[in-house]
């Protein structure tokens, strides 16, 4: 039996992020001052920070590192932690934290994006307190950046429009009968050979 699952179009989380982003370096050797690689991160942030002016081009270094990670699924600031604050778990606020996928990032604006199920757990809690904290992490090299700001959920025909870029295999992970983090109560992973994107 073929069964067609209709296709579900993620939210997109724009996120606008506040000028208090903090940035922890650690040192290695020096190369390249083009952040593509771990590697390279570490070593443009030590050139950075070892002129004599380390500040004027810390920004520029950091943007250019957020568009690596979201251009390219090998780049360690790709996939980074996303926190938000969950309103709904009680009198008092949680903070939950999942991996996410950096889909873009718009120096101009400001903004970092992620996709997600217009279904999921964090969509309610950004509709109920905006307030997220972004935490990029290379393993190899220890740099680290956390960014903080507000996040607006887009889910209306802009999301359409940035859905039409999503590759097909990107696509199937959006496409489930059930929620995200619904308990499914059998003993085996679900079939999803049934999939159709």
């Amino acid at each position: 039996v073929y069964v067609s699952v209709p296709f579900l179009a993620p939210a997109v989380a724009r996120c606008r992020l506040s000028r208090q982003s903090t940035i922890l370096p650690s040192s290695a050797q020096p190369c390249s001052p083009i952040a593509v690689s771990s590697m390279a991160i570490s070593s443009a942030f030590d050139l950075l920070l070892n002129s004599d002016r380390p500040l004027s081009g810390m920004d520029d270094l950091i943007w250019q590192s957020l568009s690596a990670g979201a251009a390219s699924k090998r780049h360690p600031w790709n996939e980074a932690y996303f926190s938000t604050v969950d309103n709904t778990a009680g009198a008092s606020p949680v903070p939950q934290t999942r991996t996410v996928i950096l889909r873009d990032a718009c120096r101009e604006a400001l903004t970092l994006d992620l996709h997600t199920d217009a279904r999921s757990g964090k969509i309610a809690e950004l509709l109920e307190n905006s307030n997220v904290c972004w935490t990029f992490y290379a393993p190899g090299t220890k740099v680290q950046l956390r960014a903080s700001g507000t996040a607006e959920v887009i889910n209306d025909h802009r999301a359409d429009e940035i859905w039409q870029d999503v590759p097909l295999a990107s696509r199937s992970a959006y496409v489930s009968l059930k929620a995200p983090a619904v308990v499914v109560d059998q003993d085996a992973p679900p079939d999803v050979s049934d999939r159709d994107v």
